[in-house]
């Protein structure tokens, strides 16, 4: 492992995460993880990912 390194993580799979961060990331060719919160998503806020973009993003 390198001498200085980041790990990037995100909480509840905000769907901010998917508009704002991922072009970025992927752009860069930086990877993320994402910790989903289930329930959040099960109760469809709209705030949050929907599964199926979260699988899309899984890809």
């Amino acid at each position: 492992m390198p001498n200085k390194c980041v790990v990037l993580t995100a909480n509840d799979a905000y769907q901010s995460i998917a508009e704002n961060a991922y072009p970025l990331l992927r752009r860069y060719q930086i990877s993320m993880n994402v910790f989903i919160a289930t329930d959040s998503i099960d109760h469809k806020y709209k705030a949050m990912m929907t599964w199926q973009k979260n699988v899309r993003y899984l890809k």
